[in-house]
């Protein structure tokens, strides 16, 4: 492999996580001031955050199979 595709390669593996963990801090920061005050819920950490995320996204993304 060339340099630049595994330089590409580990760049977009960190802009993935990244991202991921950008939106998993945002559902965090959105809870801790929503939900404790409507419905008197716990608040959460970081962890229980991408649980949430990630159960959301089996939940309304689906896991799709694709048939080629």
């Amino acid at each position: 492999m060339k340099l630049e595709t595994i330089l590409f390669t580990i760049g977009m593996i960190c802009l993935v996580l990244g991202l991921w963990y950008l939106v998993v801090w945002i559902v965090y920061l959105l809870w801790n001031w929503i939900m404790p005050y409507l419905f008197k819920l716990p608040e959460i950490n970081m962890w229980m955050s991408a649980g949430i995320m990630l159960l959301a996204s089996f939940i309304f993304g689906g896991i799709k199979i694709s048939k080629k």
